[in-house]
């Protein structure tokens, strides 16, 4: 479902940007992930992870910021020393 440590990679149901102030950069990476990035500038904005498994993450976004997704699978970068899963709920 997830890894833990700095990458995360997530199965997902559903993501939102809420407001959407990201940007696609380039084309998709030799893998097929598409890489999203928030730029600071554009103001905070609120990404919301649904699991396949029905848990939720919520976190805003300040900084720049990137995102990788494919199919439904995402990538983002979580906190060092994070065990896999936290801190879905």
């Amino acid at each position: 479902m997830a890894g833990g440590g700095p990458n995360r990679i997530v199965t997902f149901s559903e993501v939102m940007f809420v407001p959407f102030v990201w940007n696609v950069i380039g084309q998709p990476d030799n893998e097929g992930f598409v890489t999203y990035n928030h730029n600071p500038q554009t103001g905070p904005s609120t990404i919301t992870i649904t699991r396949s498994d029905g848990k939720v993450l919520s976190f805003e976004v300040r900084e720049d910021y990137s995102v990788q997704m494919h199919k439904n699978i995402i990538k983002f970068f979580g906190k060092e020393g994070e065990p896999p899963g936290y801190p879905f709920k």
